[in-house]
């Protein structure tokens, strides 16, 4: 066997695990459906309510990540900046007080407006 076709097994043998995790995740996510409908007490409009809640919910979650990666990234940019003194030059100067730390943190809230 060459090694593409290794590689092409290996591929398909993660594949075959990612599938089977799948079914098992769906058939898991299936059982609690069913043990909300049963806590519901079969009220259809209270479980329609609650799935829908609970899609909103993860969307939610979902972008809420990506929102805190894109934060974390900014900062790091920020961090890198400074630390590369490439703020511009009001920023870089200390005023007479010695306020540095203060104007960087007034340019990062004028960043934010």
């Amino acid at each position: 066997m060459n090694e593409k076709e290794e590689w092409n097994q290996r591929l398909q043998e993660q594949i075959n695990d990612l599938q089977s995790i799948q079914k098992y995740l769906n058939k898991r996510e299936k059982q609690l459906d069913a043990e909300i409908a049963y806590e519901f007490g079969g009220d259809i409009e209270a479980l329609q309510e609650w799935l829908f809640c609970k899609e909103q919910l993860l969307k939610l979650c979902s972008e809420k990540r990506l929102l805190d990666e894109k934060l974390r990234e900014v900062k790091r940019l920020i961090n890198s900046l400074e630390e590369m003194c490439l703020l511009p030059e009001e920023i870089k100067q200390e005023d007479s007080k010695g306020s540095r730390e203060g104007k960087i943190s007034e340019f990062k809230e004028n960043l934010k407006n």
